[in-house]
């Protein structure tokens, strides 16, 4: 009987270049980019649902139209996560999402994981508590300040990690 393969540990990674560990910065500043990708352009769609009443917007974006932009949220970040690596914000950091057990690209299955567990916690604060979805977000983001290979909750839901390519 063979003993079963070992889990790659920070030591296993080259200190900087290619497939070293992405700093907390650099995940941080891609995911900033990455939401002002697709924020800017939907709070700008928004406005269409709202009127300017003495100097003060009115009315109720559809529920409707908040369900499409968490859907276009996550197909953006699983289909570019499972074709490439990486999502627009993270190439132009220079880091991508590789598979934890051998380095490459997550799996269709590994990104979606990785996604949904942010999104469902946003979602369900954002349910009780309008508004702070986002809060949940950053929490599940920084559990990766305290992992020794930098991965958050979110990483090992979707058994992965974040190094750098360049």
């Amino acid at each position: 009987m063979t003993a079963p393969a070992r889990l790659p540990g920070p030591e296993d990674f080259p200190a900087s270049g290619p497939n070293s560990l992405a700093s907390i910065g650099q995940r941080g500043i891609a995911r900033v980019l990455d939401e002002l990708l697709l924020f800017v352009p939907f709070t700008i769609a928004s406005l269409s649902f709202l009127t300017l009443e003495d100097g003060q917007l009115e009315g109720e974006v559809p529920v409707w139209f908040l369900a499409v932009q968490v859907a276009v949220g996550v197909l953006y970040e699983v289909v570019l996560l499972a074709l490439w690596g990486r999502t627009l914000g993270k190439h132009v950091l220079g880091v991508r999402v590789a598979r934890f057990t051998d380095g490459e690209r997550p799996r269709w299955t590994q990104a979606l994981l990785r996604v949904l567990l942010v999104t469902a916690a946003v979602v369900a604060v954002d349910a009780v508590l309008p508004g702070l979805g986002a809060l949940a977000a950053v929490g599940i983001y920084l559990t990766a300040l305290r992992d020794p290979m930098r991965r958050g909750w979110h990483d090992h839901a979707g058994g992965t990690v974040v190094v750098r390519f360049r």
